[in-house]
């Protein structure tokens, strides 16, 4: 293979909008958030606001999430922070 190429798999995950959309590993999203690892694990497992929770699931033992998904989601908390302080 020459130096510099990129494979077969590196070019098709280029072009494939889900693989643009994905965060694999709990470094990925908590760079993603601005979070620590640490407070990403915390959020993730916390079921003391089921209302709330952020959207994240495993493939294997891996933490991954869809940027989109997240995004949506932060969305969602600020629509409902502004909705509280307006009642």
């Amino acid at each position: 293979m020459i130096a510099n190429q990129p494979t077969v798999s590196e070019t098709a995950n280029e072009k494939s909008p889900v693989a643009k959309d994905m965060l694999n590993g709990a470094s990925a999203i908590a760079q993603f958030l601005g979070w620590t690892r640490r407070r990403l694990y915390y959020e993730a497992g916390s079921d003391r606001i089921r209302i709330t929770r952020l959207p994240v699931f495993r493939i294997g033992a891996t933490l991954s999430a869809r940027k989109s998904s997240l995004l949506r989601w932060i969305a969602d908390q600020e629509a409902a922070a502004l909705q509280g302080a307006q009642q």
